[in-house]
């Protein structure tokens, strides 16, 4: 019994396994941020209506960051899967890149459609939010380049005012530190681009090279094989002459055979 076939045997079926199980998640988490987006699309069109409720921000900004954490998994399985030792078999080899470069592409079509969404939640969150402030009397915007500076300070005639006025300060704060999450979220996922970015560039590379030297292989064995060809022509060509050589011998030989002949009968 050869032990250490089995081993490379097991190793190799482990690293395949692995693999698929790894595409299947990506495929699955992709397939899942398309739809979320397509949910939160439909969801963000309701802000500022009257179907605007804090249960639907509430809905939105979950769905927003649970998609959020599937894009940044997604990132790191991709990133796994392409640490994953190559595979020996060549057509199993070409079916991996292949795969690869369409998860790759739908990858970042479903970051580029999800990044899209988060940016347009950001200006109708921002407006609304602007709009809550202006009418409640805290017309300064946080969002102008005075990020840091905190939207009421307790204790002061301000919030008496907004008290007297029966409007929900804390809720006003929640909406604030949500697009600020939210802004967050969109830098986060810039990042994850990038990176993705820079996955496919070394991919194209690879894939280029593969390509050139499958160029040159090809190449080489039409050298070899026009080598080849021209090798069993000058064989051909030598049989030939041999043959003619052999067969002008014999009839000299055979004119020499026959002038001896007739000389010795005179």
């Amino acid at each position: 019994m050869n032990y250490g076939e089995g081993s490379y045997q097991g190793g190799v079926g482990a690293g395949r396994d692995e693999y698929h199980r790894l595409i299947n998640k990506v495929e699955n988490n992709i397939r899942t941020i398309n739809k979320n987006v397509v949910d939160i699309e439909r969801s963000v069109d309701f802000i500022s209506t009257e179907r605007d409720t804090q249960e639907l921000r509430n809905k939105i900004h979950k769905l927003q960051h649970g998609t959020n954490h599937q894009a940044k998994e997604t990132s790191e399985w991709v990133k796994q899967l392409k640490m994953l030792p190559k595979s020996s078999i060549e057509s199993e080899a070409k079916s991996r890149r292949i795969q690869m470069n369409r998860i790759t592409d739908e990858f970042s079509s479903a970051l580029d459609k999800f990044q899209r969404v988060q940016r347009k939640l950001s200006d109708k969150e921002k407006e609304s939010f602007r709009r809550a402030r202006v009418s409640s009397g805290f017309d300064n915007n946080p969002f102008s380049g005075e990020n840091d500076k905190p939207l009421v300070d307790v204790g002061t005639e301000q919030v008496n005012i907004q008290i007297e006025q029966n409007v929900d300060l804390d809720l006003l704060k929640e909406r604030e530190n949500e697009i600020k999450k939210l802004e967050s979220d969109i830098v986060g996922v810039n990042e994850i681009f990038k990176e993705l970015g820079m996955m496919i560039h070394e991919q194209g590379t690879v894939i280029d090279s593969i390509e050139h030297h499958v160029d040159n292989t090809v190449n080489r064995v039409d050298q070899a094989r026009e080598q080849l060809s021209k090798a069993q022509d000058y064989q051909t060509s030598s049989r030939k002459k041999k043959c003619i050589i052999a067969i002008i011998g014999v009839v000299l030989l055979a004119i020499i055979i026959l002038i001896i002949v007739l000389t010795t009968r005179k």
